[in-house]
């Protein structure tokens, strides 16, 4: 009876958490409607969590989160470039996380997976409602979801799909990473459509037990997608206007006026820099790079913690021959380089992370022979 009641609970938390996740970037409703639902099942996922968890390393890790977070929240008072709602919107990412975590471990992960198609269906239509109504290759579902964002959501909802299948012993649907793949592209964004393709290659040539026949199916694939990209999204000419972009454009002198004025002084390294003295900082509020931006957002603290996860997290699957961590973590890590995808990818990066502090996680184990298995579930 306990456990039927702990696992209703979770999909509450669940739903509650994928409810505010679609107000905040499937409509214009006000910022402060989303943020009060993120506040609420965070607060309480979190009160859960600890209540319940009996491992102490486990516990002791939900405590570091609070902990960093708290650091983090000095940062935004001293650097003063976002507003305590970022900090609550951080604390509800990490909880998110630490939920996935808990309905895995109660084998009641199929939860998320159903919100995570129900999502992706609702964005395609979405996307095809709208895309006539702007230029080709560059769509804005809602004031916080846009062409690039667009295929930072759709990862996230594959990865889910891929933890789930994969806890079941199911091989990849690539029916799902089909669509993904073709609303990623109508949406726009190089950066989306050359991470998921990369992504389904890798899952192709690791999942299948005939290389060759997966090397042609890969050469066909790249072909009709660069067919397609060309046709619709005008490809080419976009990749080298993105190469040939002006300074006034340009990522890489963003980074270089933050690292500028981080270097000003001790405070600013420590705390991140404020960048209102910078016209182009200022313009953009972002440095278009995940890892850069725990420092623009925070300091240096939180940003060399959840850097730290990223690279443990990787450490450990590849010496533990977790080849699917290994894939999914990559593919985040690429695209977290070129945009903001905290919001999407921390809940997967701290899922890693606990199942791995855990040592009880299952090892997604590719091979290239039919007969070989995977490792045993909870």
């Amino acid at each position: 009876m306990l456990r039927i009641i702990k696992v209703n609970v979770l999909a509450f938390f669940a739903t509650c958490f994928f409810v505010g996740f679609w107000l905040r970037f499937f409509t214009n409703i006000n910022i402060v409607v989303s943020l009060a639902v993120f506040l609420f099942v965070s607060v309480l996922s979190f009160l859960y969590c600890f209540t319940y968890e009996t491992d102490k390393k486990i516990k002791k890790n939900e405590i570091t989160f609070l902990i960093i977070d708290v650091v983090g929240l000095i940062g935004l008072l001293y650097n003063k470039n976002h507003t305590i709602a970022d900090l609550i919107l951080l604390f509800a990412w990490q909880n998110m996380g630490i939920l996935f975590y808990f309905m895995y471990k109660t084998k009641n992960f199929k939860i998320n997976r159903n919100f995570a198609i129900i999502s992706t269906v609702y964005l395609g239509m979405l996307i095809y409602i709208v895309q006539s109504q702007y230029e080709t290759g560059w769509i804005m579902i809602s004031d916080r979801l846009g062409s690039n964002s667009t295929s930072i959501v759709l990862l996230e909802f594959f990865i889910i799909d891929e933890i789930y299948r994969y806890s079941i012993h199911k091989k990849t649907n690539y029916l799902f990473a089909f669509i993904c793949f073709l609303i990623t592209l109508i949406a726009g964004g190089i950066a989306g459509v050359v991470t998921f393709s990369f992504l389904i290659i890798i899952l192709w040539l690791f999942e299948n037990e005939k290389l060759s026949v997966n090397l042609i199916k890969c050469v066909i694939f790249i072909l009709i997608s660069a067919c397609i990209l060309l046709y619709i999204n005008d490809g080419i000419e976009k990749i080298l206007n993105y190469i040939n972009q002006g300074d006034s454009e340009s990522r890489i002198l963003m980074l270089q006026q933050y690292f500028a004025l981080m270097k000003e002084n001790i405070f600013n390294f420590i705390f991140g820099a404020n960048i209102q003295t910078s016209y182009l900082l200022r313009h953009y509020e972002n440095l278009h790079n995940c890892f850069f931006n725990w420092h623009y957002y925070y300091g240096i603290i939180p940003m060399l913690y959840f850097g730290g996860i990223v690279v443990y997290i990787l450490y450990k699957s590849i010496k533990e021959r977790n080849t699917l961590y290994v894939i999914l973590m990559v593919t985040t890590v690429i695209r977290s380089l070129t945009d903001e995808t905290t919001f999407a990818f921390i809940p997967i990066w701290i899922f890693f992370f606990l199942i791995i502090v855990e040592k009880k996680n299952i090892k997604f184990v590719y091979s290239n022979r039919a007969k070989n298995k995977l490792m045993e579930d909870y």
